[in-house]
């Protein structure tokens, strides 16, 4: 939840306009707050944290019986890379709210460094049952990036600088934040490295790429399932590269492409993948956040 609450977060301080423009931004601030304000009960102290409640599963809500377990992250039992991804959706929540609310964006704010500090200091991973552990070095570095951003303090280009690679990394999700921390390290810093990074993630993902496509266009990074949440995440980043000037053109291009794929319409005019949405739909999806 913290890293697509931060995906949108980014989405609108890049396309406040197209929110306004499209009568959708109210929703937006609607939508953002509700995950932000569970952060913030959740981090019930400096070091204590809450990090899942219950275990994941494929029914639905209203079917969960009691009791249902919460997973406490402290300096006992950290857990870097939820701690540090949720003081990123924070401190992007704080920057996308300043103008609206003051007092809330500093009350973001300030739990948002509270939490990157724990997840900075106590480092570990957060393991369940559910997940294979994974690193958490690139989440500590995209905690930083936005706690630049959202402060302008130096201090924090410093702190990611620890924790930055220029590895090309194969996709962006909620596992891996390596070419999100590189987009913004290249434009806090000035390591042209880090630019040339991204244009080559994106690269794979384009016509041509390393990524296969599906027959009627969709780049299908995972043909045995899920392809679409990757495909989406590459054109998020295609979108926000475009927007600081990386292969502007091309990037554009590819995310309308992915889109319009996804939701049935443009060149793909058709069946949707988004439930809900469009005139021929999934009406019986597997995954319970459909």
């Amino acid at each position: 939840m913290a890293s697509s609450t931060t995906v949108l977060l980014g989405g609108m301080l890049m396309g406040k306009e197209v929110y306004e423009l499209t009568g959708q931004l109210e929703d937006m601030f609607e939508s953002v707050r509700w995950p932000l304000d569970y952060f913030l009960k959740c981090h019930v102290n400096e070091n204590v944290f809450y990090a899942q409640v219950d275990e994941p599963a494929l029914h639905k809500w209203e079917q969960v019986k009691p009791p249902q377990p919460a997973y406490k992250l402290d300096d006992i039992n950290p857990g870097s890379a939820v701690a540090a991804e949720t003081a990123a959706a924070l401190a992007a929540g704080s920057m996308v709210f300043r103008e609206r609310d003051g007092g809330y964006a500093d009350k973001l704010l300030q739990h948002a460094r509270g939490l990157y500090n724990f997840a900075h200091t106590y480092r570990g991973l957060f393991k369940d049952a559910t997940e294979k552990p994974n690193d958490f070095t690139d989440e500590l570095a995209w905690g930083a990036l936005w706690l630049n951003l959202a402060t302008e303090e130096e201090q924090y280009v410093e702190m990611a600088k620890e924790f930055m690679t220029l590895e090309v990394p194969k996709t962006f999700s909620y596992l891996d934040k390596t070419v999100g921390a590189q987009l913004i390290y290249s434009q806090v810093s000035n390591d042209t490295g880090y630019r040339e990074a991204v244009e080559s993630f994106l690269r794979q993902w384009f016509p041509g790429g390393t990524v296969k496509y599906s027959p009627r266009g969709l780049a299908a990074f995972r043909p045995e399932g899920g392809s679409v949440g990757y495909a989406a995440n590459a054109a998020f980043i295609a979108v926000s590269a475009a927007y600081f000037g990386i292969v502007p053109e091309e990037g554009v291009k590819f995310a309308k492409s992915q889109l319009e794929y996804i939701v049935g319409e443009g060149d793909h005019k058709g069946r949707s993948l988004m439930v809900g949405y469009g005139e021929d739909f999934p009406q019986q999806p597997r995954h319970v956040g459909a």
